[in-house]
């Protein structure tokens, strides 16, 4: 069980631990860093409950430096220290960890945002 991210771009949210949606991370990210060249449209899906996040990017470099700025200095913990702090009952990971685990991962997938511009579409299952 879990959400999922589907299109342009896979991603599984981490089971429990985010509550969060992609289309309202990356509207969070180009509000934040005022992106005048990157553009969010996110509606409900007709057909089953869900959400479209279309993602225009005209300036990559833009979108690109507004995603660093919100990672800052992340560094993702591997699945030995998760498992560790969870077997010992300890950290919980919330939705502000797993939000840049999401677009650190985004970024890394899609390191050649080089072009002039982008298009992605995406589903969000809720």
């Amino acid at each position: 069980m879990g959400r999922y991210v589907t299109g342009d771009w896979e991603w599984k949210f981490a089971f429990a631990d985010q509550s969060s949606t992609f289309g309202q991370v990356i509207e969070k990210i180009i509000t934040d860093a005022d992106c005048d060249e990157v553009y969010v449209n996110r509606y409900i899906s007709t057909s089953d409950s869900g959400e479209i996040v279309e993602l225009d990017i005209d300036n990559p470099e833009q979108f690109v430096k507004a995603c660093k700025k919100f990672l800052g200095d992340f560094k993702p913990k591997t699945k030995e220290e998760i498992d560790k702090d969870w077997s010992k009952g300890g950290k919980h990971y919330g939705d502000a960890y797993w939000d840049k685990v999401m677009i650190w991962k985004f970024l890394k997938d899609h390191d050649n945002f080089k072009d002039d511009e982008w298009h992605m579409s995406f589903h969000v299952e809720y």
